[in-house]
């Protein structure tokens, strides 16, 4: 939740300067006993030479902790606005007993 909130609000915050609508969109699928969560914008997206992972800013941070006490991978594009595509092992505590 706390990840999700936080793409969610970046992309509020920032994907659409000047404009009053644009879209956002949550993908969440378990395949492969993997939980995969796509997060997307239309909007003005994040210059080419991005790297989340070499990012001062604190939300790109806390998104990478986020992600890493998940034990998961984040994968980011650049086109036709941001995704963030995030992956990670389905939890055991919600298998089926």
């Amino acid at each position: 939740g706390l990840l999700i909130n936080e793409i969610v609000s970046n992309a509020y915050k920032y994907a659409f300067p000047g404009h009053e609508s644009g879209i956002i969109s949550i993908e969440l699928k378990k395949a492969d006993g993997r939980i995969n969560l796509l997060i997307k914008d239309n909007g003005v997206g994040l210059p080419n030479d991005f790297e989340i992972e070499k990012s001062e800013s604190l939300g790109m941070q806390l998104i990478l902790a986020l992600t890493n006490q998940l034990d998961g991978e984040v994968k980011l594009s650049h086109e036709k606005g941001t995704s963030f595509a995030i992956s990670f092992i389905y939890p055991k505590i919600f298998a089926k007993k």
